[in-house]
């Protein structure tokens, strides 16, 4: 039997994570979904590998017949690199250590078009196991966190790209081991979802110019996007049963509730946004639906009972979820045009998206060949770039 760790998010709205995909959630912090008490206990290997999806309104195309003519890039030497974010000006970044000395992790940046490698910062040891995990990029700025996981402290930083300089923004004692991270720019702003404590998480602001960070909102709440003109989140009231998509205009700090759900069994667990259309995931009797809109009217598009750490880029979004081949080890990824209604068929590594380009990990052997935490080595696979036709 597998294991199963729990995040409550509040006290009946919970977030479920199989073990072996921990280090997934923690990599790739652009959404996660809320489960309640009665789904928790069926993520197991059995229910993962008969899983409920509809995708019958989209095409089934060869991955490769989208990706084929993408460029392909070597590791760089000597170093273990683990890709996690990509910029829209074709910077990957993640964290690295040198093969001859793996006690010391660091944040390292891959510039995709002429394959330099650079190393940023060190973490702080401040016990043996200090990850890093990255919670937003840009051509500006890298969000990060430097998560001590002995001590069960969370330290943000923000790292100026054109200035090489960082400082600390925020931190965090006595978090959750397994927890996550997210944000979103719009202007000289950044919406911030973090844990606060127990089973709480909050909404910030963050000023990049004065560097201030406010709550706005300090209830329970998740998945801050910004749209239209105002900032929008997910508020979680456990004691009612009740989430809510809250629209919040910084200006004159006015909260309007534009949708709401009332049932244990029915609740938001998630909004992202292409900065032109809003994708919102709700979870009903043991199913996610995702619908596609503008908040105020919406069209389903694709239902499954697992989709996590949703990313949502251009026409593109991916996501992990059920496997196709049951005998599959690693996670399964998925990659649909929005646009032309394709589902392309994948079976490789993980896969990131910009507004710019999609990077992935393209296995060279059978996935269940490849050792436990040897993937990104140029033995067992090759990264690979595709750029949109401008």
């Amino acid at each position: 039997m597998q294991l199963v760790a729990v995040v409550m998010h509040g006290n009946s709205l919970v977030k479920t994570y199989s073990l072996f995909l921990i280090c997934i959630v923690i990599l790739l912090l652009t959404g996660c979904s809320n489960r309640n008490n009665e789904s928790s206990a069926s993520n197991s290997d059995e229910m993962k590998t008969n899983q409920i999806s509809d995708a019958t309104a989209f095409k089934v195309v060869a991955s490769e017949e989208l990706l084929k003519s993408s460029i392909k890039m070597s590791y760089p030497d000597g170093v273990y690199f683990t890709p996690t974010y990509l910029t829209d000006d074709s910077l990957v970044i993640g964290e690295a250590y040198d093969m001859n000395n793996q006690s010391e992790n660091y944040l390292a940046a891959l510039n995709i078009k002429d394959r330099s490698f650079k190393k940023i910062k060190y973490v702080e040891k401040t016990s043996e196991i200090v990850t890093i995990i990255v919670n937003y990029a840009d051509k500006d700025y890298i969000v990060f966190e430097e998560f001590d996981q002995v001590n069960q402290k969370s330290i943000y930083f923000i790292f100026n790209l054109h200035e090489g300089d960082y400082k600390i923004i925020h931190s965090i004692l006595n978090i959750n081991p397994i927890h996550y991270t997210q944000v979103t720019r719009q202007g000289n702003k950044l919406y911030m979802n973090m844990f606060y404590k127990s089973d709480i998480y909050r909404t910030y602001s963050f000023d990049l110019l004065s560097g201030n960070m406010k709550v706005i909102e300090k209830e329970n709440s998740s998945h801050p996007i910004y749209f239209n003109g105002n900032v929008y989140y997910i508020l979680i009231d456990n004691s009612h049963q009740v989430t809510k998509i809250i629209r919040y205009n910084e200006h004159d700090e006015l909260k309007e509730a534009v949708k709401e759900l009332s049932r244990k069994d029915n609740f938001y667990n998630g909004l992202f946004s292409n900065d032109k259309n809003v994708i919102i995931s709700e979870y009903k009797l043991g199913i996610n639906y995702l619908s596609l809109g503008n908040i105020e009217t919406e069209r389903q598009f694709f239902s499954s009972n697992w989709i996590e750490t949703l990313n949502y880029k251009g026409n593109y979004i991916t996501f992990l979820g059920d496997r196709i081949d049951k005998d599959r080890v690693r996670p399964q990824y998925y990659l649909f045009d929005l646009e032309k209604m394709i589902n392309y068929s994948y079976d490789d590594g993980i896969i990131l998206l910009s507004n710019t380009g999609i990077f992935w990990v393209d296995f060279l052997k059978d996935e269940k060949e490849i050792e436990k935490g040897q993937i990104f080595t140029n033995d067992n696979s090759v990264m690979r770039y595709l750029t949109f036709a401008e």
